[in-house]
């Protein structure tokens, strides 16, 4: 005969609720209780039955983050595995499990989202930016259905949203360059519809209006994301007569600054002597770049955590009943650190 839950309660002198906590992995159950339970698992041979368990706590335990996973990508979109890792870690803690999956377009993710809140298999979801759209937003609204969304917060006050500050960011990279003297800064930027880069912008132009500083000449080169058009663009930058010559370059990601650098490097050009170099983002290149690559630090492991939180926050909030209030509105942003390293200030060598 099967063990049940009821036994494990019996034997363990607590509540069905009790022991079904233990098994999800509340923290507001005393370690000596888990342990008890626990032990009275292993004595029994309880394997817990997860569509029970489901019916019980009215919840699967299970947050679903959604997000572009095309075959190939990964090397373009390494920031995507730091922000899985974090908000693994943080649902771990909280006793619940990550469910992923792929979607390429707004009707995917009402398709995964309402088939999965259908069936109860997910509690809340994760959401990246890209494909949200405001009719999408208004319907998860509309449904009550606990989400955060991860990336650049296109509707402030209106949704959930956790976010890196890219407007500091930008600051933080103008500064540092203007700080070591530069005069003629110009910002690598990704395409002319890249809110993040469009973001670190406003905070470029907003740290040139704070110090009194205005660029000579075009400072803002869009579509310069991949290395080979870095490449292209930073020898065109670095023919123009020497008093025209950017004597510091913002890149918007390490691919771009891998670009842009070897550009110089084949020109002959002195890094940081003649030219200093800043990105975004340590991971995955900056370090082993040559020289190694000053970079604003953008903790993406830290934003998969704090998703995570939001989104556990929500469900406590909406305590799984249909008729709850309109949970409120939430936004984190979370603040970048400057590395600086041999590109943009030199150091002595042994």
């Amino acid at each position: 005969m099967a063990i049940t839950i009821h036994d494990v309660a019996r034997e363990a002198g607590v509540s069905i609720s009790t022991v079904s906590k233990v098994i999800h992995g509340s923290s507001r159950i005393s370690q000596v209780t888990k342990d008890r339970v626990r032990a009275v698992m292993d004595q029994l041979d309880f394997q817990p039955n997860s569509i029970a368990r489901a019916f019980v706590l009215q919840s699967s335990g299970a947050i679903g983050v959604l997000t572009d996973m095309k075959r190939g990508t990964v090397a373009f979109t390494p920031h995507v595995y730091e922000v899985l890792t974090g908000i693994e870690s943080a649902l771990l803690d909280a006793g619940y499990i990550l469910s992923l999956f792929h979607v390429d377009s707004p009707e995917a993710i009402r398709d995964r989202v309402d088939g999965m809140n259908r069936a109860k298999r997910i509690d809340g979801f994760i959401l990246h930016t890209t494909w949200l759209t405001d009719p999408l937003i208004a319907w998860l609204e509309q449904s009550g259905i606990p989400y955060v969304e991860i990336g650049t917060d296109r509707r402030v006050g209106k949704e959930k949203t956790v976010d890196v500050d890219n407007v500091l960011a930008g600051e933080l990279a103008a500064d540092h360059l203007l700080d070591i003297g530069c005069r003629r800064p110009v910002f690598l930027s990704g395409g002319a519809d890249d809110t993040i880069s469009l973001r670190r912008y406003e905070g470029i132009r907003t740290a040139f209006s704070k110090r009194g500083f205005t660029p000579r000449g075009e400072h803002y080169y869009p579509g310069s994301e991949s290395p080979e058009r870095s490449f292209e663009t930073m020898k065109r930058l670095l023919s123009l007569p020497e008093d025209e010559r950017p004597d510091g370059v913002i890149c918007t990601g390490n691919f771009t600054a891998q670009g842009a650098m070897k550009a110089a490097r084949s020109m002959g050009v002195r890094i940081p002597e003649e030219v200093a170099f800043v990105g975004f983002d340590n991971f995955p290149l900056a370090p082993y770049l040559d020289p190694p690559l000053t970079v604003v630090q953008l903790d993406m492991f830290s934003l998969g955590i704090e998703a995570a939180r939001t989104v556990i926050r929500r469900l406590g909030r909406k305590g799984g009943r249909p008729d709850a209030p309109p949970l409120p509105a939430e936004s984190a942003l979370m603040p970048p650190s400057l590395i600086v390293r041999e590109s943009s200030v030199k150091t002595p060598r042994s």
